[in-house]
């Protein structure tokens, strides 16, 4: 499962990291056999692109 996780862009790395983090770990545990790839996007970047 790959999934974008779309976040403010003011966040450092370390952080928006560990939300993909956070995410991931709540899929695992709900589908323990579940390969999961978060991916973070800027907000910012996203609105632009579907503008």
């Amino acid at each position: 499962m790959q999934l974008h996780l779309e976040l403010p862009g003011a966040l450092t790395l370390s952080v928006a990291h560990a939300l993909c983090d956070q995410v991931a770990d709540a899929i695992h545990a709900q589908y323990p056999k579940a390969e999961v790839l978060v991916h973070a996007d800027p907000q910012e970047v996203v609105k632009q692109a579907r503008a």
